[in-house]
C-alpha cells in the first residue's frame, strides 16, 4: 500500500491531486475558522477605546439579573456587523449570551417577516426597523434604535458619536423588564366600580357577581400587555401591592372616606394611592362619569393637576343620529405627552376615529400645563390634554343647559405625570395619572372594534404608563456627570469613518490610529486568505520538485 502511495505521489498527476487537496482543505479550515469565530462571538479587541470588551461592572450585574432576558436583533447577522451602530452591541450580546445562561439572543429579518416582532409594537401603526434592538422578558420589553447605544454631540450642526455607552443603555434595558418578576394591573372595588372578573379565575371567584361583561376587551387588553390582572378592596387599601405597575378605578359611583386629619399617620385610600404615585413610580387611571360629584378623588386627582368640569358634551354635527356620540380627536402637538403616547396613530393619513360614547369634559388646575408639585427643583409635573371633542361640540351642565354661546375642542380626557429627578445621578423617575370623563371608552362596544382606534390609542397608553424604570450602576456609564465613566467608553475620534484617528494632547499629536481603509482591507484579505494558500502551493511544488528529481 505504501510502495503504491508513494509511486503515485512521484507522478506528475499525483503531485498535482495532492497540492490541490491541500489548498482545499486549507480554505476550508480558514473558512470554519472564520464561521467559528463569528458564531461564538471570539473577537481579539484591537480598538484602541476596548468597545468589544465587556466590564466587570457589567459582568456582575448581568450575574445578578431576576430573570431571564431575551434580545432580538432585528435583521441578519451580516447586516448587523456591517452596520457600525449595531456591531458592537451584537457583539457585546454574543459575549453576554456566552457567559449567561439567562441572557439570550436571535435575529430576526423584518424585511422579510416583519410580522415575528409584531407584539413589540405600541400600535399597530408602529413600525419595527431594522436597526432596532429589542430587550424583553415575560411580557415586558423595551425597544431601542442602535443609535440609543451611542452618545451624541453636536458639533459645527452635525451630530457626531462621542461615547459607546452600549453597556449601560442594555444593562438598564435588562433591569427595566426584570424589575418586577410578575407585573400586575389592580383594579379597586368597593365603592360601585364596574369590573371584569374572569370566571375561571378562582383566586377572585367571590367577584364574580360583581363582573361587567361589557369590559371583557379592557380586561384582554391588560393582558396582551404580559400584565396579570388582580383586584383591590378600596376600603382596605392601605398599601398598593410591590408588583403593581398600574393602578385602575373605574367608574365609582361612591366617594371615599376622607382621611382622619388628626391621624398619627395617612391611612385613607387616596392617601395610600398618593404614597404609591410618589414612592413606586406608578401609574393611576381614573374613569368618572360626568355629573357624578366624588369630591374626596377629585380633589386627590386635582394635586395632579387634573378637574372633571362635569359637563355634558354633545355634537350634533357628526351625522351619526345621537348628538352624545363623539369622535374624539388626537393631540398632535409634538411637544405634548399625550403625542407621544400615540404619535403613530396621529400621524397617519387617515387616523382611525377613536369613539367617545356620553363623555363629559375634564381640565387642568394649573394655570399652565406645567405645575410644581415640590418645594424642591428636583420635582416637575406636567399635565397633557389626550383627547379632544371636535370643535363643533356644545357643552350643558346638570340641568340640561348650555354652558357657552360657541361650540369649541373640549378636552375629554387627560394624562398628568410627575418627574422626579435624582440629584446625583440625573435619572429620571416617573409617576403617571391618567383621568377620563367617559368610562364607555373601554367598553367592548367600541375598545374590540378594529374600525376604531380606540384599542390603539388605550393599548399604546397601558405600555406608555405602566413602564418600570431601573437604571445601571454609574460605574457603566450615564450621561451623569457624576458617572464614574461619563458616556460610557470615550471614541478617540468623533467621527465612525475611514479617516484618520488622530489624538492630541496640548494642540501637539501623540497617537495616530491608522482606520481601515481599502488598502488595509486589501493587505488582511491577502495575509489572511491568498497568502496562506499560496504558501501551502509553493511549498507542495517545491517537495514535488524535489521528490521528481
Amino acid at each position: 500500500m505504501k510502495r503504491k502511495l508513494k509511486q503515485f505521489w512521484e507522478t506528475k498527476k499525483g503531485g498535482i491531486t495532492i497540492i490541490s487537496l491541500v489548498i482545499v482543505l486549507t480554505l476550508l479550515l480558514q473558512l470554519l475558522l472564520a464561521f467559528y469565530v463569528s458564531g461564538r462571538g471570539i473577537y481579539p479587541d484591537a480598538t484602541p477605546e476596548g468597545l468589544y470588551t465587556l466590564t466587570e461592572s457589567m459582568e456582575t450585574l448581568c450575574g445578578a439579573l431576576k430573570g431571564e432576558v431575551l434580545i432580538t436583533f432585528c435583521d441578519d447577522p451580516d447586516h448587523l456587523l456591517n452596520n457600525y451602530a449595531t456591531r458592537y452591541v451584537y457583539i457585546m450580546v454574543q459575549q453576554l449570551a456566552q457567559r449567561f445562561d439567562h441572557i439570550r439572543y436571535e435575529t430576526v429579518n423584518v424585511r422579510l417577516d416583519p410580522t415575528a416582532v409584531y407584539q413589540y409594537r405600541t400600535t399597530s401603526a408602529s413600525v419595527i426597523e431594522p436597526d432596532d434592538v429589542i430587550i424583553s422578558s415575560g411580557g415586558r420589553y423595551r425597544v431601542y434604535a442602535a443609535d440609543k447605544f451611542w452618545t451624541k454631540s453636536s458639533e459645527d450642526q452635525t451630530d457626531r458619536f462621542w461615547s459607546y455607552n452600549g453597556e449601560y443603555v442594555l444593562a438598564t434595558a435588562m433591569l427595566s423588564v426584570t424589575a418586577i418578576t410578575q407585573p400586575y394591573v389592580y383594579f379597586v372595588y368597593g365603592h360601585g366600580e364596574e369590573i371584569y372578573v374572569d370566571e375561571k379565575d378562582e383566586a377572585y371567584a367571590h367577584l364574580l357577581p360583581l363582573s361587567t361583561p361589557s369590559l371583557r376587551g379592557f380586561y384582554d387588553l391588560m393582558l396582551e400587555q404580559g400584565l396579570k390582572v388582580g383586584y383591590l378592596s378600596g376600603d382596605d387599601l392601605k398599601k398598593v401591592p410591590d408588583d403593581c405597575v398600574l393602578l385602575v378605578m373605574n367608574n365609582p359611583k361612591e366617594d371615599y372616606v376622607e382621611s382622619d386629619i388628626y391621624a398619627l399617620e395617612d391611612n385613607g385610600t387616596t392617601d395610600a394611592i398618593h404614597r404609591y404615585l410618589a414612592e413606586k413610580n406608578g401609574a393611576f387611571m381614573l374613569f368618572l362619569e360626568p355629573g357624578r360629584h366624588l369630591p374626596q378623588l377629585e380633589q386627590f386627582v386635582s394635586h395632579w393637576g387634573i378637574a372633571f368640569t362635569h359637563e355634558q358634551i354633545k355634537d350634533t354635527t357628526n351625522q351619526t343620529g345621537k348628538d352624545t356620540l363623539l369622535w374624539a380627536e388626537y393631540n398632535r402637538s409634538e411637544d405634548e405627552m399625550s403625542y407621544g403616547v400615540y404619535a403613530d396613530i396621529a400621524d397617519m393619513p387617515n387616523p382611525p376615529r377613536f369613539v367617545m360614547d356620553g363623555s363629559g369634559s375634564v381640565k387642568t388646575t394649573w394655570k399652565t400645563h406645567e405645575g410644581a408639585t415640590s418645594s424642591t427643583s428636583n420635582v416637575t409635573a406636567y399635565y397633557s390634554p389626550f383627547l379632544y371633542s371636535a370643535p363643533t361640540a356644545y357643552s350643558y351642565n346638570a340641568q340640561g343647559n348650555l354652558t357657552a354661546e360657541k361650540p369649541r375642542a373640549h378636552e375629554l380626557a387627560g394624562l398628568s405625570v410627575r418627574i422626579k429627578t435624582d440629584s446625583v445621578t440625573t435619572d429620571s423617575y416617573f409617576s403617571y395619572v391618567f383621568a377620563s370623563a367617559c368610562p364607555a371608552m373601554v367598553t367592548d362596544e367600541w375598545l374590540t372594534s378594529t374600525a376604531y382606534g380606540n384599542h390603539d390609542a388605550m393599548f399604546a397608553l397601558v405600555r406608555y404608563i405602566s413602564r418600570t424604570d431601573e437604571y445601571a450602576s454609574m460605574d457603566l456609564g450615564g450621561t451623569s456627570l457624576n458617572s464614574l465613566h461619563m458616556g460610557g467608553k470615550p471614541l478617540v475620534y468623533s467621527e465612525m469613518t475611514d479617516q484618520k484617528n488622530v489624538v492630541y494632547e496640548n494642540g501637539m499629536i501623540v497617537k495616530i490610529y491608522e482606520p481601515f481603509t481599502n488598502r488595509s482591507r486589501t493587505i488582511i484579505l491577502v495575509f489572511t486568505l491568498v497568502l496562506p494558500v499560496l504558501l501551502v502551493a509553493s511549498v507542495g511544488a517545491v517537495v514535488y520538485l524535489r521528490r521528481r528529481r
